[in-house]
């Protein structure tokens, strides 16, 4: 779930564009990133999903969102930053690693295997858990931040890093 959290971070992800946002496991069709939406690279050739821990740059489709009726898509591009614990193209590398050897490119980006032996994709409300319980660990209060907090974390922190806001809104896929 974790690896989950640090994308919507860096990739500034609304909720349905990750997580499964009904408790029965249903993923927006048209938003929910897939298994097959990500693509690495390694000096500008494309590696095939085993190899993605040796990519310098992962790239990821994203179908759509609430401010793209049109589900025309577009495409984040992120580059490795040292191959630590925080950096983006590892953790994507992880959450690909970690899927089920039996997920499709169809497959939601955040399945597990079930007990029962299936593929499920993880839920919005097992992010949200996670998230309050650290921010609880931390004194804050857990009812102040949820999954939509990365989102705006991420955001908050491109802007204190001096990013310009049109590139936070080009990003974030925020029309206004």
């Amino acid at each position: 779930v974790w690896r989950g959290v640090a994308l919507a971070f860096f990739l500034l992800l609304r909720a349905s564009e990750i997580w499964a946002y009904h408790s029965d496991g249903l993923v927006h069709p048209d938003f929910c990133v897939q298994a097959g939406d990500v693509h690495f690279r390694r000096q500008g050739r494309p590696l095939p999903a085993a190899a993605g821990h040796t990519a310098d740059e992962a790239r990821f489709i994203i179908r759509g969102s609430k401010t793209d009726q049109l589900r025309v898509g577009s495409t984040a591009v992120l580059t490795a930053a040292g191959g630590g614990l925080a950096d983006p193209v590892r953790i994507f590398a992880d959450v690909v690693a970690a899927l089920p050897a039996a997920a499709t490119a169809q497959h939601p980006l955040m399945s597990v295997a079930t007990r029962a032996g299936g593929i499920g994709a993880l839920k919005r409300r097992e992010a949200e858990l996670l998230i309050r319980s650290l921010a609880m660990r931390q004194g804050l209060d857990p009812r102040q931040y949820g999954t939509h907090s990365m989102r705006v974390g991420g955001a908050t922190t491109l802007a204190h890093a001096g990013v310009p806001g049109r590139l936070i809104q080009a990003a974030g896929r925020w029309r206004s």
